[in-house]
């Protein structure tokens, strides 16, 4: 069953390849604005034209069927002629970007079907060189920083170009950088949208665990051990013994339909649901891509105390969300039964335990008896069951890779989390060595306060069990309650979005929220902002200064007492005073609106 399904989507694979004048390409599912999808042309392992090619080139390599690698270096082939003359702008992330597509040419050389690989990367990597690591919005493993570092090291595994080193060595300091501190450990990527920083492979602490753990591989450098473990500290906290999984912290407030779910939760006073995260089991959310992480990093973070504990978490949760269930709603390899199946195939390489590979050929066969009943494989976009997509994250094509990697384990990658196999391929010199100091240093150089001397001080290099200083002096206060102000700001932002604006100040009384801090720098007012890139100083218009100086976090004041102290203050009186009153309250409303001022009906 596993080989026959593998084989027919081989060959669909080679019929739907659509052929240009350069070559062939494969039409994919893409989400487009407002969640519309539809099928379109992309260049990206995730859910494009290399995922594709990706497949067929380990596919023709284990099963001798030449013309399939043949297919895959011809599509290739034209991918980068049309890459080269376009300038549509791309991503360079690793599973959905650039970094990928250099990768999977590689890979076509390295599998003996792609010759002229090496020429064709260097055509591609000159676009790589103008980027800057901070033009990505985040940092993760599927979309960003952390992903790049792996693909480009992954690259010089096959090719030892001097290019992905510089590459690599322009994009590290970001990974120290772009982590926030927690309560325990670190973590990355903020945003409104979630409850704190994603646990996870593919978007969350996991995923930097992993690429810190390859580092620590080839370097030996143990400043990347130690950032491993304190990412995995980090997930520890959001760990539920009785789910066997990580919280999934997503919020989304992307569509329409997001928004209309939370307010709906908000009006029922369903506190917990802003405040508790999801038990997802997935490659990109949950015990399944966790799972791999710890796995495949299990000799270089031995000293993690919950080692084992997580990994049988991990293969306990799978074969209950996998193995019992007798309906499944998707079976790709990103949230669905394949990807998940991996696990089993990684610990089975792991101990050698046969067993292990039959959970994941009884995950596979049960996907493969469901689509016969339904008449295809379900894709992973929110479309009807019946449409189909042809990509290798998202679609058929995982699917057949899925079952091509629990055939054939050792000769397959897993590029689920694809490990750097040449260990000695990177001596002590060739990436740029950081010392303990200098990470910690760049993890604080964010928050802009000149804060690193002082923390230095305070604290040694010990991320894995270092905690929030509740006694700490202002500087450290602000650097570690950041990440809480930049939440409760956006989260303000959200809800009066939804509220009705205030037209009048009768009948009120103000002061200052929590999360707003307001300071008198060089004589100017200025708002202190905490964002996800780390703290910024904001200018006001003098009246919006005037009014915050008067304002306090403890205490609620009518306006006309803090207008009456702007007024003695200032000097205003006579009919200079109906003016600027006018003007005061005008300019107030306008900060109630904002989530700048805080008030209450009297």
């Amino acid at each position: 069953m596993l080989k026959e399904t593998c084989d027919s989507i081989a060959q669909k694979l080679k019929e739907l390849a659509v052929p240009t004048s350069n070559g062939f390409y494969w039409k994919t599912l893409q989400s487009g604005p407002e969640g519309k999808t539809e099928p379109g042309y992309n260049e990206s392992i995730y859910h494009g034209v290399s995922g594709i090619a990706y497949f067929l080139f380990e596919y023709a390599k284990v099963t001798g069927q030449k013309q399939y690698g043949t297919l895959a270096a011809d599509a290739m082939k034209a991918l980068v002629k049309h890459l080269v003359g376009s300038d549509d702008h791309f991503s360079p992330a690793f599973y959905t970007g650039r970094v990928g597509t250099l990768y999977t040419l590689l890979k076509g050389r390295e599998n003996g079907f792609l010759n002229q690989a090496d020429d064709l990367v260097d055509e591609l990597l000159p676009s790589l060189e103008k980027l800057s690591p901070d033009s990505l919005v985040v940092d993760d493993l599927i979309n960003g920083n952390c992903g790049i570092v792996l693909g480009l090291l992954k690259c010089y595994e096959i090719y030892p170009n001097s290019k992905f080193i510089e590459l690599t060595e322009r994009i590290l300091p970001q990974l120290f950088n772009k982590a926030y501190f927690s309560k325990k450990g670190i973590y990355w990527d903020r945003s409104r949208d979630i409850i704190n920083g994603l646990c996870g492979l593919s978007h969350g602490a996991a995923g930097f665990a992993f690429v810190f753990s390859e580092l620590f591989r080839v370097t030996k450098n143990p400043v990347y051990q130690k950032m491993a473990l304190a990412a995995m500290e980090y997930e520890r906290q959001h760990f539920v013994s009785d789910w066997q999984n990580w919280q999934d912290l997503r919020k989304s407030y992307m569509l329409p339909r997001d928004v209309e779910r939370n307010i709906g939760k908000l009006k029922e006073g369903d506190t917990q649901f802003f405040t508790l995260g999801a038990d997802m089991n997935a490659w990109c959310h949950g015990a399944a891509g966790i799972g791999l992480q710890r796995i495949y990093n299990y000799s270089l973070i031995s000293d993690y105390p919950y080692l084992k504990e997580e990994i049988d978490a991990a293969l306990n949760k799978t074969i209950e969300t996998d193995v019992k269930p007798s309906e499944r709603e998707m079976q790709i390899l990103c949230h669905g039964g394949a990807g998940n199946a991996m696990i089993f195939i990684a610990q089975y390489q792991q101990s050698g335990e046969p067993k292990y590979r039959e959970l994941a050929v009884s995950v596979l066969e049960s996907e493969i008896k469901e689509a016969k009943q339904r008449g295809n494989f379900r894709c992973g976009y929110g479309v009807p069951a019946t449409v189909t997509d042809q990509s290798l994250f998202m679609g058929e094509t995982g699917i057949a890779w899925a079952i091509l990697r629990t055939q054939y384990p050792d000769q397959i990658e897993d590029i689920l989390c694809p490990v750097l196999k040449n260990e000695t391929m990177l001596n002590s010199n060739l990436i740029r060595e950081f010392s303990a100091s200098q990470a910690f240093n760049l993890m604080l150089e964010k928050y802009k306060l000149d804060a690193a001397p002082k923390l230095q001080e305070a604290y040694t290099f010990n991320l894995e069990y270092l905690e929030r200083n509740l006694e700490a002096n202002d500087y450290q206060k602000v650097a570690f309650d950041a990440c809480q102000e930049s939440f409760a700001l956006n989260h303000a932002h959200m809800l009066l979005q939804n509220k009705e604006p205030i037209d009048s100040i009768e009948g009120i009384s103000i002061k200052l929220p929590s999360y707003v801090r307001f300071y008198v720098k060089d004589e100017e007012g200025k708002l202190q902002v905490s964002e996800g890139q780390g703290i910024r100083f904001m200018d006001l218009p003098d009246l919006a200064a005037a009014i915050l100086d008067n304002l306090a976090h403890d205490g609620y004041q009518l306006p006309a007492t803090v207008f009456g102290k702007i007024f003695e203050e200032y000097e205003i009186e006579g009919g200079e005073a109906k003016e600027v009153e006018i003007a005061l309250e005008g300019q107030l409303k306008e900060m109630i609106n904002a989530g700048m001022v805080s008030y209450k009906s009297n």
